[in-house]
């Protein structure tokens, strides 16, 4: 949430199979959300480079973590994986260390499906850039 100020330290970084698509996507996202996290959005490049380079830090994926004895919810946990996602069989060639996976055909469907999906909903936000009712007070843009 950018309101509440817990984000200020954060760092995203993007990554894909070979680095073209998650550069795009850091450059997307450091033109929409710049000034706020300049200095802060890096692009991995290729995962499958990465994988072959010695002494980089861990891989990490999200867990869901146990419950606490209270019953309540501890929330995520990150977890070292050897996992990398891929574009698809090809593309099967990371380090021996590492495992490449990757959608399966009718996943890769539906994953497309919801990506289009979402490019969808994404523009026509963009195009809305004068209204107050779906841009949070202060991030509301000028008109195109």
């Amino acid at each position: 949430d950018e309101t509440d100020g817990d984000n200020d330290d954060a760092i995203l970084v993007t990554y894909c199979t070979v680095g073209y698509r998650s550069g795009r996507e850091a450059r997307r996202l450091l033109d929409e959300y710049s000034p706020e996290w300049k200095g802060r959005i890096y692009n991995l490049d290729g995962i499958l480079a990465y994988t072959f380079v010695e002494g980089a830090p861990p891989l990490v994926t999200t867990t869901s973590s146990s419950s606490t004895t209270d019953g309540k919810e501890k929330g995520l946990a990150l977890a070292p994986t050897n996992k990398v996602h891929t574009y698809g069989p090809t593309w099967d060639c990371a380090a021996p260390d590492y495992q490449a996976v990757w959608f399966e055909k009718t996943s890769f469907v539906g994953h497309a499906f919801q990506t289009i999906c979402l490019s969808i909903v994404r523009a026509v936000q963009h195009q809305c850039c004068s209204c107050f009712c779906c841009c949070p007070s202060g991030t509301r843009r000028s008109p195109h």
